[in-house]
């Protein structure tokens, strides 16, 4: 007796077959990919037998989600913890949908509509083990789209914190006010992507590529870049506060206004990266291609450290390296960053020009008076954040979040009274949530 059973990835059919057939194996193995209990048979290279019956989901050109449910702060189509690996979903609209913890690796969602979509940890209070200093996924039931495809996708304001995205393809795709905090980013490719007010603090993106990526005013606190690549992005106003920048090219970048304290910039290119009224006060510099000088004077170039990695540090980079699933991103990580951890390479660059270039800006404060530094440089970035070129309020996003930071050389309450002026077009587009925020600050400056 034979029979055919057609049954959903995940569901609870699948495992029971699965199970029943001692068929859930290794997931790269052949068999338990494609879920075919034929011995005698192979499927086909697109995961159908006989190139008639597809094992993966395909969907694609579709509206699943009705206009009529479509609320920004609600979800539409429940997809949570779903088994949509490999599946084809390119063009259709899952705007709102609910794929927590869902598994998407090696999905196609090229130019999918995900705006406001949920992908993020189905128990999200686990995900950052403060005990163990580390991002647990597993334990938190994070989403998982690894090697996935978004090419060209609308993620607009897309709920992906927790997200596992290392190898996907984000080319050109819309993330604008997206939540990536603490996700896995490494070797993920984000060219020409637009990322304008993006939270994308605490993540992994060792390797990402960022060319030509758009963003302004997004928040890069205490991620860990390095040897990523940011040549020619748009990031004035961004925040990179503690960020692990090592090996990271910058060439060509614009980070105008934007913050950069205690980052680590060990073996970064920064070659004609423009830096106008931004804040590197105390960033690690060894082995680093400097930027060109910023006449202006309002670039705060202060209590720089012009230091080889010590052996602690050192002994960190080679674990974040080792941490790495895939070798060949791991061989191309240790050949980027040699110039910091060979001590061969790192001791060629002392004496060298660039060196000098940088020793020369050794305690270097602004080049105006002290006691209207605080005034031109709030002016400046008021300027910046309310010019009309950035009415959607990238900028204002980045410089609002700058100034409620601890240590601002600006005036916080001028940059408050003027970003919630009528005059300012960016007024309206800052998010709500960190108006409040610095709302909140302005008045206890205020009050002093």
């Amino acid at each position: 007796m034979s029979f055919f059973a057609a049954t959903v990835p995940g569901e609870a059919l699948d495992k029971a077959s699965r199970e029943l057939l001692a068929w859930a194996g290794d997931e790269k193995g052949a068999r338990a990919d494609t879920g075919f209990a034929l011995p005698f048979l192979a499927a086909s290279a697109d995961e159908s037998l006989f190139g008639v019956f597809p094992r993966n989901l395909v969907v694609a050109d579709a509206d699943l989600v009705d206009e009529s449910d479509v609320n920004e702060d609600e979800k539409t189509l429940k997809l949570r913890g779903r088994d949509l690996r490999r599946a084809k979903l390119d063009r259709s609209d899952l705007q709102g949908a609910d794929l927590t913890g869902a598994r998407l690796d090696g999905a196609s969602l090229v130019g999918t509509n995900l705006r406001n979509a949920w992908l993020t940890c189905a128990e999200i209070d686990l995900l950052v083990d403060t005990l163990e200093d580390k991002i647990d996924r597993i334990a938190a039931r994070c989403a998982s789209a690894r090697n996935a495809n978004f090419k060209g996708a609308n993620l607009d304001g897309a709920h992906m914190s927790g997200i596992d995205m290392q190898g996907a393809k984000i080319e050109e795709a819309r993330l604008e006010g997206a939540d990536l905090s603490n996700s896995s980013l490494v070797d993920t490719d984000f060219t020409g992507a637009h990322l304008d007010k993006a939270d994308l603090s605490g993540s992994a993106g060792q390797g990402t590529n960022f060319l030509g990526a758009e963003l302004r005013g997004a928040n890069l606190s205490g991620a860990k870049l390095q040897a990523a690549d940011f040549s020619g992005a748009a990031m004035q106003g961004a925040v990179l506060n503690f960020a692990h920048l090592q090996g990271t090219r910058l060439r060509n970048a614009n980070l105008a206004a934007a913050s950069l304290r205690r980052a680590k910039l060990h073996g970064a290119d920064m070659k004609e990266m423009s830096m106008a009224g931004a804040d590197l006060r105390g960033v690690g510099i060894w082995n680093t291609v400097p930027p060109a000088w910023e006449a202006s004077g309002l670039t705060d170039l202060s209590e720089l450290t012009i230091e080889p990695l010590d052996d602690d540090d050192k002994s960190t980079l080679n674990d974040v390296i080792d941490e790495i699933s895939d070798e060949e991103v791991r061989a191309r990580m240790r050949e980027k960053l040699a110039g910091v951890l060979d001590d061969r390479e790192s001791t060629k660059w002392k004496g060298s020009e660039h060196e000098l270039h940088w020793q020369s800006w050794v305690g270097m404060s602004p080049l105006q008076p002290a006691d209207t530094y605080s005034a031109d440089l709030t002016a400046y970035l008021t300027g910046l954040m309310c010019s009309a070129r950035w009415a959607d309020g990238s900028v204002a996003t980045g410089v609002a979040r700058r100034a409620t930071e601890p240590q601002f050389r600006g005036d916080i309450v001028a940059v408050y009274d003027v970003l919630r002026s009528s005059n300012c077009p960016a007024s309206k587009t800052t998010p709500a949530s960190l108006m409040r925020h610095l709302a909140d600050k302005a008045e206890q400056e205020r009050g002093r």
